[in-house]
């Protein structure tokens, strides 16, 4: 779970910022948050908050967000290509 991996993240930060005793220590943590959002389609989506009764500009607002989005990341400083997502929201 999502709620799982935020909590560790916050457990590990609070601790590093209050500890006292001891060597200069360094961690490295890998979260897997990709599990809560993995492969959502963009039609059950849409179907979804129709069937929760959104009004239907509220929806299309929602759907314009989601499809039109383009992602770059920054990899040692250095960023990259725009890239877009196609069909589903990962």
């Amino acid at each position: 779970m999502i709620l799982d991996n935020i909590l560790i993240a916050y457990e590990l930060t609070h601790f590093l910022l209050n500890k006292r005793e001891g060597d200069l220590g360094y961690v490295d943590l890998k979260l897997d948050m990709s599990k809560a959002y993995d492969r959502l389609e963009w039609c059950f989506l849409r179907d979804i908050m129709r069937r929760l009764g959104f009004d239907k500009q509220w929806i299309e607002f929602i759907m314009e967000c989601v499809t039109t989005v383009k992602y770059q990341i920054k990899v040692n400083g250095e960023l990259s290509g725009r890239f877009t997502p196609q069909r589903v929201l990962r």
